[in-house]
């Protein structure tokens, strides 16, 4: 993982804003989606999602995957926290309301 995030930056700094690479919030969001489906991959799904906020810090969608990923391991604490980071950038988001809700429900 080390290696892959590294060449992420590298790539970055060699391209960005050359339309070759997109280096847009979505793209490392979809590379956790698919390590979220390899068994095991829970905590480089995390990393992935630590580093795409060290790109876009008021990412919701990375602060709502990573809450996905806690549920999963039956860490509702840091599931919790992760949804409550997103609701201070979108105190209005609805979907990250109800999360918080459901998950304080015990759901």
């Amino acid at each position: 993982m080390d290696a892959a995030l590294q060449k992420y930056r590298d790539l970055r700094e060699l391209y960005y804003g050359r339309a070759a690479y997109d280096f847009g919030e979505e793209s490392l969001l979809n590379f956790v989606r698919l390590l979220q489906q390899t068994e095991g991959q829970e905590e480089a799904a995390l990393r992935v999602c630590e580093f795409n906020l060290s790109y876009f810090p008021k990412s919701v969608a990375t602060y709502s995957q990573m809450s996905g990923i806690y549920r999963d391991k039956s860490d509702n604490a840091s599931a919790l926290e992760s949804l409550e980071k997103a609701l201070a950038i979108e105190p209005d988001n609805r979907w990250v309301q109800r999360q918080i809700s459901r998950l304080k429900e015990g759901n």
